[in-house]
């Protein structure tokens, strides 16, 4: 069984963030496929609310201090990635509403828009009915 727990550091434009966090594979997780670029609405659930540090070492502090508490937990001291870097070269999105839908229908189809960002999704059914 594995933990897949570790500290991990956000390093971007606009500063590092830090966060203890579980299965932070997730970033690179798109709904329907797993991609090499990060998903920004995953990384606001990840590190949305964690304090921005200026500098590389005011953020390495703070990472020690999570991986110690996790260290000296009687119940379950695992920490099994330790503390890592992740490079995001872009300034940190700002908090992004959930996909905006958009469907339209013509004729017998329907056809869904759905857009996170600049990305948009495009499907289409055949209608059963005009519910």
């Amino acid at each position: 069984m594995s933990a897949d727990n570790g500290i991990y550091i956000l390093r971007a434009l606009d500063g590092f963030r830090v966060t203890s966090a579980q299965a932070i594979d997730n970033i690179y997780w798109w709904g329907d496929e797993q991609r090499t670029e990060i998903n920004p609405e995953i990384l606001i659930e990840y590190f949305g609310d964690c304090k921005v540090y200026q500098t590389d070492k005011e953020a390495l502090q703070k990472a020690e201090q999570l991986y110690d508490e996790i260290m000296n937990d009687d119940y379950c001291p695992i920490c099994e990635y330790g503390i890592c870097y992740i490079d995001y070269p872009h300034h940190f999105p700002q908090k992004l509403n959930k996909y905006t839908h958009i469907e339209k229908r013509v004729g017998l189809f329907r056809f869904s828009f759905y857009k996170l960002g600049q990305k948009f999704t495009v499907r289409f059914e055949l209608s059963k009915g005009w519910d």
